[in-house]
């Protein structure tokens, strides 16, 4: 079964399920099954707090939370050659990008600063060698073979190449030489 049938399949589920809480909240809120109840909610600067609630409230809040987030947060369809990818919300290029800077910057430690550790610099410059070359990966993911093969070609040219003006480069440079 193809992979975009099934994910459809799971979200067609969660919406109906989602509804059915909404409605069985509803249900339960009208008959009245219980006592009213209450709820405080908090956070960072905020505080949210349902008085006198009944269970079929929270059921149909639930529902109405799972239901928002599906609807909002839908599925992201890109292809490369003959390759279709299927992504949810939050697992964007985006992300993956700030993973890749995330290393480029951890491989700025100080190594002879890590010298006074004792046994400790070899292990942590093995953890940056193997997360470089998860990055690496990464990248080949993201751009595809082709393009960071021509962007490896371009780089080990001179700075002034006119390949390096490129927007492909640029974009492959900021993942595998980008900080914060």
């Amino acid at each position: 079964m193809d992979i975009e049938i099934i994910r459809g399949i799971e979200r067609l589920i969660i919406v109906i399920f989602s509804g059915a809480s909404i409605f069985l909240g509803w249900n339960l809120f009208r008959v009245g099954v219980v006592d009213p109840q209450s709820a405080v909610f908090s956070g960072k600067g905020y505080k949210f707090a349902l008085q006198k609630a009944g269970p079929g409230v929270f059921f149909a809040l639930f529902g109405s939370i799972v239901l928002s987030i599906a609807l909002i947060n839908g599925l992201t369809r890109t292809t490369k050659k003959d390759e279709a990818i299927i992504m949810y919300a939050g697992e964007n290029k985006d992300e993956r990008k700030v993973i890749a800077q995330s290393i480029n910057t951890l491989s700025l430690v100080d190594m002879e600063m890590l010298a006074t550790i004792p046994g400790k610099r070899k292990r942590i410059k093995k953890a940056i060698n193997s997360l470089q070359g998860y990055r690496d990966n990464l990248v080949r993911q993201v751009f595809g073979a082709e393009k960071v093969d021509e962007y490896k070609k371009c780089y080990s040219q001179d700075q002034q190449h006119a390949c390096r003006n490129t927007e492909s480069f640029m974009e492959i440079e900021s993942w595998r030489n980008g900080t914060y």
